[in-house]
């Protein structure tokens, strides 16, 4: 949400009190604060970071419940789904110098951020753009999944139209590297060939 967003929601007003706690909850690891690539620096736009918070927030605060099987069944539900896809995104960001390592650029400068279209309709989104300085930019989806991901029709015409609309609105002129990030890795199939490079969770975690 960006500070106007924020402000609207919460009903605080855009000022020094929501500034502080802002600055307060993004010292202490609970959000963090992003800029939209290609935006202006003073669009910035927070998201919550911490798990557990992430988990009261999705399961807690909004599903009391005393079903002792809550988790057994709703192991494929639509929410769980979405908090798994969300954290999964979260601890991603957190990781961005294993990807890098990962990706065998832990020695380029690079600028790390999210992308949102500006346009009202057919807009695009993109997890997270590597933006480097030999001139090559890593368009990265990350995607969580019980098992190797795979890249069906629909879902290589959503990537391409992606990086499409990303060219057509920032008129980059580097080049453009699609990179997967997922779980556990890819199954080869005829749409596969669409991702140049593939960072997994293990990755993530490796010492470097």
């Amino acid at each position: 949400m960006t500070r106007k967003e924020l402000s609207g929601a919460s009903g605080i007003t855009s000022g020094g009190s929501l500034t502080g706690s802002l600055k307060a909850l993004e010292a202490s690891g609970f959000i963090g604060s992003f800029n939209n690539y290609d935006g202006p620096r003073t669009d910035v736009r927070y998201r919550v970071i911490d798990s557990f918070c992430l988990f009261w927030l999705y399961f807690k605060d909004k599903k009391k419940t005393t079903n002792e099987r809550f988790w057994q069944d709703n192991l494929i539900s639509p929410m769980l789904n979405a908090w798994r896809g969300y954290t999964f995104e979260n601890i991603c960001f957190l990781h961005v110098r294993q990807i890098k390592s990962a990706l065998g650029i832990a020695g380029v400068q690079t600028e790390t951020m999210p992308w949102l279209s500006r346009r009202k309709e057919g807009g695009a989104q993109i997890d997270m753009v590597i933006d480097r300085a030999d001139n090559v930019m890593n368009i990265c989806e990350m995607k969580f999944s019980g098992s190797d991901y795979t890249i069906d029709k629909d879902t290589d015409e959503e990537l391409r139209e992606k990086i499409d609309a990303f060219q057509s609105e920032t008129h980059t002129k580097k080049s453009l590297q699609l990179t997967l990030i997922t779980t556990f890795g890819l199954v080869c199939n005829q749409y596969s060939n669409s991702v140049q490079s593939l960072v997994r969770m293990d990755d993530l975690f490796k010492l470097i």
